[in-house]
This record gives C-alpha cells, sequence and structure tokens, in this order.
C-alpha cells in the first residue's frame, strides 16, 4: 500500500511541477512596447534590459540558428526555441545585437517599426 500512495504522489508532483513550467514558460521573458522605449521584463515585472526607440537601427526577422553567425555576439532574452526569432540592432552598447523570441516574430517586427517610427520619426 506504501508502494503505491508514493508513486501516486510522485506522479502527482511531476504533473503539477510540469504543469507550473509549462505554462511559466512562456511568461518567463515579457515584452512590452512603452512610450519611449522597448522592454524585456522577466514574469512581466523586473525589467531586464530596456532598449530606447533612438538606439534601434535594424529589426529584421531571422532563423535563430542565423544568429550564432552574426559577427557580434548576440544577448538573447527569450522564453522558446524556435526556428524563427526577432534580431534587434542597437547603435551603440555593450550587446548591439539582441535576439527575442516572440509568439509571433513577424508581427513583432511590423509592431516594432511601427512604433519607431511614430516615436523617433525615422523608418527602419
Amino acid at each position: 500500500m506504501d508502494n503505491i500512495f508514493t508513486i501516486v504522489n510522485f506522479v502527482v508532483l511531476v504533473f503539477v511541477v510540469g504543469s507550473v513550467f509549462g505554462l511559466l514558460r512562456y511568461r518567463l521573458i515579457t515584452y512590452r512596447f512603452r512610450d519611449s522605449d522597448f522592454q524585456a521584463a522577466l514574469f512581466g515585472l523586473i525589467p531586464i534590459k530596456v532598449m530606447k526607440y533612438q538606439s534601434i537601427v535594424e529589426v529584421r526577422e531571422i532563423k535563430f540558428l542565423d544568429a550564432f553567425r552574426l559577427t557580434t555576439p548576440p544577448i538573447a532574452l527569450g522564453n522558446r526555441l524556435r526556428n524563427r526569432c526577432v534580431l534587434i540592432r542597437k547603435d551603440s552598447g555593450a550587446f548591439k545585437n539582441v535576439i527575442v523570441t516572440p509568439d509571433n516574430p513577424g508581427q513583432f517586427v511590423m509592431d516594432l517599426k511601427k512604433r519607431i517610427l511614430e516615436v523617433t520619426g525615422r523608418q527602419i
């Protein structure tokens, strides 16, 4: 009887931990378009990277493996390992290349470019 109870507890524990991880992994890092900058935040609360729209010089969708072919190593701020991700290139700073992995990379690129145009008047 004790063995069955132990097995049931183990199965329940694995299910609970797996469910929590499954729910949190997509919300571990969230992306926000704010008035003057773009922000990547841990759990949507703790800013881990803030990029002013003025400092962004390029935004494009790339294959995840192409990120490793960049001349300057990128900093990856993503939740998911996907085939497609977004490269954000800044004009200065320690990490000029930033990789993000939004749910819809194509839409994210269009939204960020639109926001940069609205705030800075620059089209990239």
